[in-house]
């Protein structure tokens, strides 16, 4: 949901066409997404909450479990103080 989230307010400022918006969500879909339970990360994502929102704690702390990078366009999360992955902000 936060793609579509995100795909939604780029529509409503009017950034993206609704037509392109549709398909970007059908792309979207095509995805091979691996879903991960928070469970086991619910610790480390309360561990960051002083410096972003639980959400975002979530990515941070799936990232670190899988010992990848997370890839964000929020320029907030390159802030959190000592992640134990990489944060690359893409533009």
């Amino acid at each position: 949901m936060e793609f579509v989230n995100g795909v939604g307010r780029l529509v409503l400022l009017r950034k993206l066409a609704r037509e392109r918006a549709e398909q970007a969500i059908d792309d979207y879909l095509s995805l091979p997404i691996q879903q991960h339970r928070l469970e086991a990360l619910t610790h480390r994502a309360w561990a960051l909450r002083h410096s972003i929102t639980a959400y975002d704690a979530a990515y941070i702390a799936v990232a670190e479990n899988l010992g990848q990078c997370l890839y964000t366009t929020d320029a907030n999360l390159k802030s959190v103080p000592n992640p134990r992955c990489g944060v690359v902000v893409l533009p």
